[in-house]
């Protein structure tokens, strides 16, 4: 279940780890020690197996808050996949799949990427140019469509080729990548289904003064609701805006670049204390570490750790996350079809090899 290792997500109780195949088109599913952050296979689920559908391509996953719902998007499906998950054994039963044009559901060719908060699930249809918003379930974990915003209808801007999606910590806001415009999008869903994913504004490489989004990839925002960083993937940076919580409106800072480490960065994670930041990167096979200024969102550059010399796994570096408890630090390479575990300093950041 790890060919193609790409994305990876850990459960709000710690206790598992979930990666995407996704030349595998399956999800593997691991066991965590809490202590030493070792990984301990427990199966996969894949698409055709038992019944299982929508893994085609499995690229994204995400989990809801309370850890009982994982969300897979597979962009040769052009779906998203809908799974409960057991807590004691981490486990995952198949619930159902939606799908670019079945039910109402539009927006999903080429889904790319999938975000969780609250009841809402969004996901990026990379070929559809869209974001599109569901209900979920809190109980079963399905699906309702509700609506979308794409590329050109309706004022949006900057949504070409969007390859990620991150949501504000007081789920009021999204905010897309747009590859194919060095962009930002910041869009805001305000209820009911007609016209109801409102586009707010579009920050661009190049545009107001804004540097460090060419070809714009990952996204995240900050725990404390107040500053975004994106990847620029071509630029080999990190762009660092500052956001206003009650518009959701972003104010370009700064950005780092030329450090080791940033050669094509197509992940980004803060950690969950808002202290560091960390990078995956694609063509330095590598995770780079940021200090994070919580006043004024600045990074400063404390180290990468590189595939070879006595570091394994990170070759292709696709997606990295930290735990919840802080402690560790995960990064697939999709190349190696692996998942690197690296323990964390709480203090520096630094990463520790395991």
């Amino acid at each position: 279940g790890l060919y193609g290792a790409c994305s990876v997500v850990v459960s709000p109780d710690g206790k598992h780890v979930y990666v995407t195949g996704y030349s595998d088109s399956a999800v593997a599913i691991f066991g965590r020690n809490s202590t030493s952050g070792a990984l301990t296979y427990k199966g996969m689920v894949q698409d055709g197996v038992g019944g299982v559908d929508g893994l085609h391509g499995a690229r994204s996953v995400d989990i809801s808050a309370n850890g009982d719902h994982l969300y897979v998007a597979s962009v040769v499906d052009d779906a998203v996949a809908v799974f409960s998950r057991n807590s004691s054994t981490g486990a995952l039963t198949f619930e159902e799949w939606e799908r670019d044009n079945f039910g109402g559901v539009e927006g999903l060719d080429g889904a790319y990427s999938v975000a969780v908060r609250g009841t809402k699930v969004y996901v990026v249809g990379n070929d559809d140019h869209a974001v599109t918003v569901f209900e979920r379930n809190d109980s079963t974990g399905r699906l309702i469509p509700l609506t979308e915003a794409r590329e050109g209808v309706d004022s949006v801007d900057g949504l070409s080729d969007p390859i990620a999606v991150a949501i504000s910590p007081d789920g009021h806001y999204c905010y897309a990548t747009g590859s194919a415009e060095d962009a930002v999008v910041t869009l805001q869903y305000i209820g009911g289904s007609y016209n109801s994913f409102l586009y707010r504004d579009t920050v661009k490489d190049g545009v107001g003064g804004v540097d460090g989004l060419n070809y714009a990839y990952a996204v995240t925002v900050s725990p404390d609701g107040n500053y975004l960083y994106a990847t620029g993937s071509i630029d080999d940076a990190v762009a660092i805006f500052a956001r206003d919580s009650s518009t959701g409106a972003l104010t370009y800072v700064d950005m780092v670049n030329d450090v080791g480490g940033l050669e094509h960065p197509v992940a980004v994670a803060v950690s969950p204390d808002g202290k560091h930041v960390y990078v995956a990167s694609n063509l330095d096979h590598a995770v780079a570490v940021f200090r994070r200024n919580s006043v004024n969102g600045g990074l400063t550059y404390v180290e990468a750790k590189k595939d070879g010399a006595g570091v394994d796994g990170l070759f292709g570096a696709c997606s990295v996350v930290v735990s919840p408890d802080g402690k560790h630090v995960y990064v697939t390479g999709y190349s190696e079809s692996a998942v690197a575990i690296f323990g964390r300093n709480s203090t520096s950041g630094a990463l520790t090899y395991k």
